[in-house]
C-alpha cells in the first residue's frame, strides 16, 4: 500500500470510528450537538493503534474499556464497547 492509500484508509477508519465513539458516547457529552464533533479524538486515535493490531470485537472492546477508564477515571464495564467495537472492526474491514 503506497503513502497515498495509507492515509486514504487512516482518514476512512478514522471517520468510522470516531462515528461509533461518537453514537456511544459513553461519557454522555452530545459530540456534535452539545459539544464540539472532536470531543472523543483523542480517544479514536489510540483505538485506531488496537484496531490496527486486531480484529477480534472482544479484544477490541477490553481494549476501548482500558482506554476510556483510563482517559475519563471511570470504571466503564467492558460489555458497553462490545456492540461499537464489532460494528467498527466490520465497517473498517470493508473492502
Amino acid at each position: 500500500m503506497n503513502a497515498r492509500s495509507k492515509k486514504d484508509k487512516y482518514k476512512f477508519d478514522f471517520n468510522i470510528v470516531r462515528e461509533e465513539i461518537n453514537l456511544l458516547d459513553p461519557m454522555g457529552l452530545s459530540p456534535g450537538k452539545s459539544t464540539p464533533i472532536d470531543e472523543y479524538d483523542m480517544e479514536v486515535e489510540t483505538i485506531l493503534t488496537k484496531l490496527n493490531k486486531t480484529d477480534d470485537y472482544f479484544l477490541l472492546a477490553k481494549e476501548m474499556q482500558t482506554i476510556f477508564n483510563n482517559m475519563f477515571d471511570e470504571n466503564f464495564q467492558e460489555e458497553i464497547f462490545f456492540d461499537c467495537a464489532k460494528r467498527i472492526i466490520e465497517r473498517t474491514q470493508k473492502k
